[in-house]
């Protein structure tokens, strides 16, 4: 498996990454696709661009097929569309090698507890910030301890909003800062933020 594509279908949108072996070339996101973005997709892969820019440069020079899709996912309405994808395999919980996980753990938290797990050692502790903030926890023999789910940034600002009588709707900057903060100072952007409530 030379080339192949990963498409992680998030409860907002889609998360693709093109590999070359083992190793990442592209990562982007797009809005859910419908049933017919994905006929096109699948039916004339030259037109892949318009539907996933980099998708059109995974593909074999000269060839027309598709490279393989891997898909985690825990959109079921969304999986079922990208069955007619050549070469689709979806994952599922069970060929992740965690300890005990339960069987509604979503499969994207699966994946990631695994991948940080194989990548910086247990135990591990994930924590997940998109339409919901995920915190997934395993020991050092890879056994699943537990985690919480709770309202992503974007659902707690709205919920605020809607659920208090004096708080203003807050917008959240495009681009959140860096992760790994450096420093105790606020940010303009996050003394505007705080300003505007």
């Amino acid at each position: 498996m030379d080339r192949w594509i990963a498409l992680s279908i998030g409860n907002s949108r889609l998360h693709w990454a093109w590999f070359l072996g083992t190793k990442v070339q592209e990562v982007w996101q797009t809005p859910y696709l419908d049933a017919t973005d994905i006929n096109v997709l699948v039916t004339n892969p030259s037109s892949a661009w318009r539907l996933a820019p980099a998708l059109l440069s995974s593909l074999d020079q000269g060839s027309k097929a598709l490279p393989e899709l891997w898909i985690a996912s825990v959109v079921p309405e969304q999986t079922t569309l990208w069955q007619a994808y050549p070469g689709a395999r979806t994952i599922s919980l069970n060929q992740i090698p965690l300890q005990d996980p339960y069987p509604t753990l979503g499969v994207d938290r699966a994946l990631a507890l695994w991948g940080a797990g194989q990548t910086y050692g247990w135990p591990v502790l994930v924590i997940d910030a998109g339409t919901a903030m995920t915190f997934t926890g395993a020991d050092a023999d890879c056994k699943l301890i537990g985690g919480a789910i709770l309202p992503g940034l974007g659902l707690q600002v709205r919920s605020l909003f809607q659920s208090t009588a004096a708080l203003p709707l807050a917008e959240l900057p495009a681009h959140l800062p860096h992760r790994g903060a450096r420093r105790t100072r606020v940010s303009r952007s996050a003394t505007d933020l705080h300003r505007s409530r």
